[in-house]
């Protein structure tokens, strides 16, 4: 998953209940074995940031 641009706070848990409601809705079955957040110079500004989320699934 990667986020839109916003400020870094809200952008990192609405992605968390993004994928929240997407794996409860669609049936993915995750792992919890390798979820990972990443943060590279899309991150510098904070109040406009781009997150990416990396889940590990079935």
């Amino acid at each position: 998953f990667t986020t839109e641009r916003g400020p870094f706070g809200k952008l990192v848990a609405d992605a968390w209940q993004a994928v929240w409601a997407l794996t409860a809705a669609s049936g993915i079955e995750r792992t919890y074995t390798g979820d990972f957040e990443r943060y590279d110079e899309r991150c510098q500004d904070p109040e406009n940031a781009v997150v990416e989320l990396y889940i590990a699934i079935k």
